[in-house]
């Protein structure tokens, strides 16, 4: 396991979205950091800090040491790096990883948040009809990855997990927490090899803590609550996946 020497900061909201799967990763590989969770009420004073939300006045953002990366995927790509993930593989190989991160975060975890906020973003959308459109997509992602998973060991990293795994633990779990318990069957027929990776990254002795102190949303949406409620009130069985 890594203990980092140097001062380790990430920085987000107290929410999972879009840093979770980075907490995951440092945790697992036992480097200490401060997981600071910003009050969204606090936001405004920080947001034009450029030493707390960097240059692009958002959040997630990582200090390590002198160290300053912004963005989500930059910030897996640098972690990835640092945490040893990439030790060994080739470019074609590095970038093959990366473009995993990416479609898990861009083509599921943020079409997601976009859907939870779809009546924010977008006045007088409904998040039921935006999540309908959205799903067959997001299906069709995630199973190109579970795909791909097909004879690696269990994790993208073989017997242990790197930044792909993390990102499409999240991905699939985040889907999970949106269609609910009814839909819980029909994704495991659909991604079975997803859910066995989620499984095995649960069970991880490093992410325990992770675990015990996982915020209880996904996003900063007000009332996020009540629109996953109506979210899993929608049939969408019909999106068969083709999978036995």
């Amino acid at each position: 396991m890594l203990m980092s020497a140097v001062a380790v900061v990430l920085r987000y909201f107290a929410v999972c979205g879009r840093a979770q799967a980075l907490r995951h990763a440092l945790a697992d590989s036992g480097t200490a950091f401060e997981d600071l969770r910003l009050p969204l009420t606090d936001w405004p004073t920080h947001r034009t800090d450029p030493s707390f939300s960097g240059p692009h006045r958002a959040l997630p953002t990582l200090s390590w040491g002198d160290e300053f990366v912004a963005e989500t995927l930059p910030i897996a790509s640098f972690l990835a790096r640092r945490l040893g993930h990439y030790e060994g593989l080739d470019d074609v190989a590095v970038a093959s990883c990366e473009a995993i991160v990416s479609s898990a975060y861009v083509d599921v975890m943020l079409r997601l948040i976009e859907v939870i906020r779809a009546d924010l973003l977008h006045p007088g959308a409904d998040p039921v009809r935006s999540f309908a459109v959205a799903l067959p997509r997001v299906l069709q992602k995630l199973e190109t990855v579970d795909v791909a998973l097909t004879g690696t060991g269990g994790f993208f990293g073989g017997d242990r997990p790197i930044m792909p795994d993390f990102f499409v633990a999240e991905a699939i779990g985040t889907l999970r927490y949106v269609l609910g318990p009814s839909h819980e069957a029909h994704l495991e027929r659909a991604l079975p090899r997803l859910h066995m990776l989620a499984a095995r990254l649960r069970a991880r002795a490093g992410l325990a803590g992770c675990w015990q102190r996982r915020p209880a949303t996904f996003t900063a949406r007000p009332g996020e609550d009540h629109v996953v409620v109506q979210l899993r009130a929608g049939r969408y069985l019909e999106l068969d996946t083709g999978h036995p």
